[in-house]
């Protein structure tokens, strides 16, 4: 709900998804993007907001979609390198636990 506590609020379709939120159930999602089981990797978008990532770098320009779709191919060279063109840290251990 980071985004829509201020965007669209009016929205029948996001006031949907916060009557989920407010009662802490998920919403039926059909899920666009994942991370194979097999990478065994760990990934959670808390870093990413924190450090003002915004959304459209890895999703897509999703304000502009309908219905969202998969925009971006996330694989771990393409993450690894979007972390080395920021100078973040690319070390195994921040996506493999």
């Amino acid at each position: 709900m980071t985004c829509h506590e201020s965007i669209k609020t009016d929205s029948p379709e996001v006031q949907k998804l916060a009557a989920y939120s407010a009662s802490g159930k998920q919403p039926p999602w059909v899920r666009v993007y994942w991370i194979d089981s097999d990478a065994d990797a760990y990934f959670t978008h808390k870093p990413h907001i924190r450090a003002g990532v915004d959304c459209s770098a890895c999703h897509g320009n999703v304000g502009e979609m309908h219905r969202v779709r998969r925009e971006v191919n996330q694989t771990m060279g393409w993450c690894v390198d979007c972390h080395r063109e920021r100078k973040v840290s690319v070390d195994c251990y921040i996506c493999h636990r």
